[in-house]
């Protein structure tokens, strides 16, 4: 029916021991891959928005303001190419409306 399990006591502190060192270096691995997450979301989503943002506010203050895009690399992102679109039609609803639009 029902085994009994007798555990010595130093093999129930290497266990934990182990168990431990286990969790510890889980901890650090999800630590260090969230760290690593929030730096490439920072870099490729919250700064082109922020760079957007100013970009629309900056006509919204000065609609006449030349728009300047950033030096265009061959990107793939889509931050960078609607980034790169907001400055052409903002450009270009400046040619269009003119002083009468402003």
């Amino acid at each position: 029916e029902g085994e009994m399990h007798v555990i010595d006591k130093s093999v129930a502190r290497d266990l934990a021991v182990e168990q431990m060192v286990t969790i510890l270096v889980v901890v650090l691995v999800l630590l260090l891959s969230s760290m690593s997450m929030s730096a490439s979301v920072k870099k490729r989503a919250v700064e082109p928005l922020q760079r957007m943002l100013l970009l629309v506010e900056s006509v919204i203050h000065n609609p006449l303001k030349p728009l300047k895009a950033r030096p265009r690399r061959a990107s793939t992102h889509e931050a960078a190419q609607v980034e790169h679109a907001l400055v052409k039609f903002g450009s270009l609803l400046q040619i269009g409306f003119g002083e009468a639009g402003a």
